[in-house]
């Protein structure tokens, strides 16, 4: 965890990969795996502000 702290690229890229497998098997369940892959966009951004959030939070 504390690589990821240091770099910025690679934790929102760890989200952004976590969004896109979400939004995939949704996408999958729906049978549009286009809507599927822009919900993951915004999965992988919100649960990477909301995690970058927290721990900026934390370490004050």
């Amino acid at each position: 965890m504390k690589l990821l702290e240091k770099s910025l690229v690679l934790f929102y890229a760890l989200f952004l990969i976590f969004g896109q497998i979400v939004g995939f098997v949704v996408g999958t369940l729906i049978n549009a795996l286009w809507l599927g892959a822009l919900m993951g966009i915004g999965v992988g951004i919100g649960v990477g502000l909301m995690v970058h959030g927290f721990l900026l939070i934390k370490n004050q």
